[in-house]
């Protein structure tokens, strides 16, 4: 089944939108209004291109394609179509019916999930929030809660760093590198949590959640102290993992495990790459602390269980 080629944002790519996002520069022919300005040398552009070529009978269908080490192709049920490529640029082909904020959504997840894998980046399929000693993140199935937590300790006074995506650069610490703060809820979750309709925005007509905006732009690279699972059981308890199990934990949840795992993607096309990716995930078992919190899933019992889960971060 071939798609047909219409992409949509044509009239700005005359005048470029800087923007910065992961502590990089990019210049976008899409406007990003959700983003901080920048200015100054991009490191990321974003442009408008006819990907008709790389539409081949063995990526006909949606998904993500890792086509090399340095290239990568998502096509989505609607028609859109992103290239990434070299970890410097994402060209987009975007069929006309597409809404403006869904391609801005598009945008900021998987395409530039993987340009940041590109660069050699680890991401860690997980939320965060920024403690007095450090950044904590959530790690989670999905449907376990990840949003959800992070925002219930939102509440209780800890900053969002992240949502979905925590990108972490070794320095050779462990440091995290903000990204965007909007929150993908759904409707119980927001109810739960307190917050009204209006305070929320669509993602697109067919997304079950909306993106609740969990607070400004970090500019700081603060240091990861802890990774948390989240898992479901009667009653709070938390529990450490011991090495080898906190090892397979961040293999599971990174992102290009999680994209092999419920997706059959493998980002880790190359010995070097994989080699990189071991070696990142091995050093942040050995560098910081990993465990399991499990909570019931009545999500009527959140407040309680927030409570029990904030203990253990003091």
């Amino acid at each position: 089944m071939m798609i047909s080629a219409k992409y949509k944002y044509v009239d700005y790519a005359i005048q470029p939108h800087q923007y910065s996002i992961y502590g990089l520069n990019l210049d976008s022919s899409v406007p990003l209004p959700d983003l901080p300005p920048a200015t100054g040398t991009p490191q990321i552009t974003i442009c408008a291109a006819n990907l008709s070529a790389l539409m081949t009978p063995s990526v006909d269908k949606p998904g993500i394609y890792a086509l090399d080490a340095h290239h990568a192709l998502i096509v989505f049920a609607d028609g859109s179509r992103f290239a990434i490529e070299g970890g410097t640029t994402i060209k987009y082909d975007v069929p006309p019916h597409v809404e403006p904020h869904a391609i801005r959504h598009f945008l900021v997840g998987a395409p530039m999930n993987i340009l940041l894998h590109q660069r050699g980046l680890l991401l860690i399929h997980a939320g965060a929030v920024v403690t007095s000693r450090g950044v904590v993140g959530v790690m989670g199935t999905p449907g376990k809660g990840k949003s959800t937590t992070i925002t219930a300790l939102q509440q209780r006074g800890y900053p969002i760093i992240c949502d979905d995506t925590l990108v972490i650069e070794f320095t050779p610490d462990p440091v995290v590198i903000p990204g965007p703060q909007h929150v993908k809820l759904l409707p119980d979750a927001q109810a739960a949590l307190g917050i009204q309709h209006v305070e929320t925005a669509p993602i697109s007509e067919q997304h079950p959640k909306r993106l609740y905006r969990g607070g400004a732009f970090a500019h700081e690279q603060p240091p990861l102290i802890r990774l948390i699972e989240l898992a479901w059981d009667e009653e709070p308890c938390f529990e450490n993992l011991e090495a080898v199990n906190a090892f397979k934990a961040l293999i599971t949840y990174s992102y290009a495990g999680h994209l092999n795992w419920m997706l059959g993607v493998n980002l880790l096309n190359s010995p070097q790459i994989a080699a990189r990716h071991f070696k990142q995930c091995t050093t942040l078992a050995q560098t910081i602390r990993v465990g399991r919190f499990r909570r019931p899933q009545d999500i009527a019992r959140l407040p309680d269980s927030i409570a029990d889960l904030e203990r253990f971060l003091k």
